[in-house]
């Protein structure tokens, strides 16, 4: 009976540790997830795809960033993107911080996952936070897993 009972507990613990690194994404369609800037909790997809942070332009503004114009990039068809840097973001995940943010005018291309969602989404977590961060993302089960801060990361550089 005691030897159930410590695998029982050993079992409640082991769950207990690895759960406090999971979390749900907030789309079983999409991985979106919380993030907390400057104070305001908001959301953000991930997107291993982009190369960089990306606040939306206006709710930098909004939520007290600073916002530096830099480049306009043409992108085609006559449409230029407006890409800024950014300071003064204080940006986290599960209490983990981010770094290194740009902002843009995303809000449009955001809006058809906001619709399918009904999650306002107010960026992209990009390549630079997945690595940062230590991300493991599982579409298949709704699940993101952010590696403990004394857990080492092999580099890939």
């Amino acid at each position: 009976m005691k030897r159930v009972l410590f695998f029982i507990v050993g079992v409640v613990i082991s769950l207990n540790v690895w759960s406090q690194n999971d979390f749900v994404l907030l789309s079983r369609d999409y991985p979106v997830i919380d993030v907390v800037i400057n104070g305001k909790l908001t959301a953000m997809i991930v997107d291993t795809g982009a190369d960089v942070n990306i606040i939306d332009t206006d709710f930098a503004k909004k939520n007290g960033c600073n916002v530096i114009p830099t480049l306009d990039y043409n992108i085609g068809a006559g449409s230029n993107l407006s890409v800024h840097d950014v300071n003064n973001v204080n940006c986290t995940v599960k209490g983990r911080q981010i770094s290194k943010f740009i902002t843009a005018e995303i809000k449009d291309a955001l809006i058809p996952i906001s619709i399918k969602t009904g999650i306002k989404i107010s960026g992209i977590i990009g390549t630079p936070a997945i690595k940062e961060l230590g991300m493991i993302i599982d579409l298949s089960r709704g699940i993101v897993t952010i590696k403990k801060k004394s857990e080492t990361l092999v580099s890939t550089d």
